[in-house]
């Protein structure tokens, strides 16, 4: 089994711009976990979990910042 070498922290960290951003409009995501595919697992909280913003728009878009700082990142998924 592969360790994986990328940290929540570093996840945070990366995605720091982006939870200012929808905290300002009352909302918050959680990183739950990196998988061993690197593949970044994220929860949307309080008014991000009822967003009218298309899921598969953010996702997309949290996916190209978090790659253009940790280029192993290979894919987000949104989970309840």
């Amino acid at each position: 089994m592969k360790q994986n070498s990328i940290s929540i922290k570093e996840v945070e960290e990366a995605l720091k711009p982006v939870f200012n951003y929808v905290a300002n409009d009352g909302g918050d995501i959680e990183v739950v976990e990196i998988d061993n595919n690197n593949i970044v697992k994220l929860r949307l909280l309080h008014a991000c979990a009822k967003c009218n913003l298309p899921k598969l728009i953010f996702k997309e878009g949290v996916l190209r910042i978090l790659q253009k700082k940790i280029p192993a990142i290979k894919d987000v998924e949104l989970i309840d």
